[in-house]
């Protein structure tokens, strides 16, 4: 019995990777649930406690099932001298994202904040907890921080925490 050649191990290697590509391909993205990605909307005239945020399904298979977002303020200060830390809401939008789909969601925060507060500096970040059925799984996924960027024009939210 003769030992694989390289052809041969090559051959072992190329066909699943060649036919994942292809499934790939026609799912429109991975056949396995990946993590959402999380979108902030270019900056606005809005109030920026009432920005939704756009959540993407990137895998080409799995949906997001039973999605429920948290959105949690991490730290708030208001001018003069008031700061709010530690409280959450519950997004507003639909609990299901198919696979290759985005879903636009808002944080209702206006019902801690009015659009007349002075907010000088914030951060928030959101939790999402959803079912991938890979196999039967309850996924927790926390975003990163956003950080409220209040001295530019309009007011807008970077990626990253700075607060602290």
């Amino acid at each position: 019995m003769r030992a694989p050649s390289v052809e041969d191990q090559f051959e072992v290697v190329a066909v699943p990777v060649t036919l994942a590509s292809f499934v790939n391909a026609y799912l429109g993205g991975p056949f396995w649930p990946i993590d959402p990605e999380i979108l902030t909307p270019p900056p606005s005239t809005l109030f920026p406690f009432a920005v939704p945020f756009q959540i993407s399904n990137k895998s080409g298979l799995f949906p997001f099932a039973n999605l429920s977002i948290t959105c949690a303020l991490d730290q708030v200060g208001i001018l003069p001298n008031t700061i709010i830390q530690g409280s959450s809401v519950t997004a507003s939008g639909g609990n299901n994202i198919p696979p290759n789909r985005s879903e636009w969601y808002i944080c209702p925060y206006q019902m801690m904040l009015s659009p007349y507060d002075r907010v000088a500096a914030a951060e928030i970040h959101l939790i999402l907890k959803y079912d991938t059925y890979w196999p039967i799984e309850h996924k927790i996924f926390p975003s990163i921080h956003y950080t409220l960027d209040a001295s530019s024009v309009p007011p807008r939210w970077l990626e990253g925490g700075r607060m602290y």
